[in-house]
């Protein structure tokens, strides 16, 4: 709520180059600029009164738990959708490539594809894999230039410096 956004060495090792990892800020950012926490704070402060006023309390806690479990998931996704596409847009305003983020995702997802099918219905976020065809479906650009924002061997240095440590 604070704007306040850490990164962490993993992430940074985690990315295959700095548009990766940008594309991973800016969603984030997106979060921030869209006020995501504080709607999911609301929303889930007023499902939580909701319920608590209509069972009386009698057994209501695991009640409340499965129903904001259940509603918060597709809620969650829509915003985490939300986020990716307004990444997507910031990257493409400040010249980044958007395709790396994409890339990224992919990663994600192939490292998602052993996690049991019911994994999908209770997860936040959207499958990883669709992800990306969003993000590059909602990025085409043609005849779009991009610059790097690191030369290579500076991001090699870098990753090299953070195995390092």
């Amino acid at each position: 709520p604070d704007h306040h956004l850490i990164i962490n060495s993993g992430l940074i090792e985690a990315s295959k180059n700095e548009s990766a990892l940008s594309g991973v800020i800016v969603h984030e950012i997106a979060h921030m600029e869209l006020r995501h926490v504080m709607k999911k704070l609301v929303k889930e402060l007023g499902i939580s009164a909701v319920l608590s006023i209509s069972t009386g309390g009698a057994g209501s806690e695991m009640i409340k738990e499965v129903v904001k479990l259940i509603s918060s998931s597709a809620y969650d996704r829509k915003l985490e959708t939300e986020a990716d596409l307004k990444g997507v847009d910031y990257l493409i305003n400040a010249g980044i490539d958007p395709f790396p983020f994409a890339d990224f995702m992919e990663t994600i997802a192939e490292k998602e594809k052993d996690n049991p099918s019911y994994f999908q219905w209770i997860s936040t976020h959207p499958e990883s894999i669709e992800r990306a065809k969003n993000i590059r479906k909602h990025a085409k650009t043609e005849g779009k230039k991009y610059q790097a924002i690191l030369h290579p061997e500076t991001w090699q240095i870098l990753i090299q410096t953070l195995k390092d440590q």
